[in-house]
C-alpha cells in the first residue's frame, strides 16, 4: 500500500499531513544558472522526522520536472554545520568546504532515520543534471519511505528553476526562452 500527498499552500506554514512521517514546508523555490551535462546538488531540503519510530527512504525522485533528472541522492545528519546548503556546484559535493561542512554523508535510498539520533533532521542532497540548453522547471520532490511497515510516498512544494546554458556570463542570460 502506498500513501500519498499532494503539495501544501503557499500560504501555510508547512507541517505535518495527517499520515506522514516527515515535515512539510511550507511551499518555496529558487533559481540557478548551470552548464549542460554538469551535475549540481540541491541541498535546501531537510527531513524531519515527526512522531516515533524510525524511516528508511526507499527512492528520491523530481515532480513536474521535464529536462532534468536525479543523478543520485544523499543525506547528511547531524555532523553538518549549518542546517542546509542550497547549491553545490558538483554532485556528489566535492569541495573540500563543503565536505567538512556537511559531515558524513549516506547515500538517501536505503537510509534509516531515527528521530533518537537527530533532533536536528536530515538534510537531503539531490544531484540534478541536465544535457540541453534551455530553461527547467521543477515543481517539487517526492519522496518515497517505510516506516512500520507501512509505504509512504510524500511530496514537498519545493520549485527549482534551472536555467541551463553552455556559458552562462550573467543572469539575463536565462531570461525566458
Amino acid at each position: 500500500m502506498i500513501i500519498a500527498t499532494g503539495l501544501v499552500s503557499a500560504c501555510g506554514q508547512g507541517g505535518v499531513d495527517e499520515g506522514n512521517r516527515l515535515r512539510t514546508p511550507s511551499a518555496h523555490g529558487w533559481a540557478i544558472a548551470v552548464e549542460p551535462g554538469a551535475p549540481f546538488t540541491d541541498g535546501f531540503e531537510v527531513l524531519q522526522l515527526v512522531g516515533d519510530g524510525a524511516v528508511t527512504i526507499t527512492d528520491v525522485d523530481l515532480v513536474g520536472a521535464d529536462g532534468l533528472r536525479v543523478v543520485g541522492a544523499r543525506v547528511a545528519g547531524d555532523e553538518r554545520r549549518f542546517a542546509s546548503i542550497q547549491f553545490m556546484s558538483s554532485f556528489p559535493p566535492s569541495r573540500a568546504r563543503d565536505r567538512r561542512e556537511l559531515g558524513t554523508l549516506l547515500p538517501a535510498v536505503g537510509a534509516t532515520l531515527d528521530p533518537t539520533e537527530n533532533e536536528n533532521g536530515w538534510e537531503l542532497l539531490i544531484g540534478i543534471e541536465a544535457d540541453e540548453d534551455g530553461v527547467f522547471v521543477r515543481d517539487g520532490i517526492r519522496v518515497e519511505y517505510v516506516s512500520g511497515g507501512e509505504t509512504y510516498q510524500q511530496t514537498f512544494p519545493a520549485a527549482l528553476t534551472v536555467c541551463v546554458r553552455a556559458v552562462v556570463e550573467r543572469a539575463a542570460d536565462c531570461d525566458g526562452e
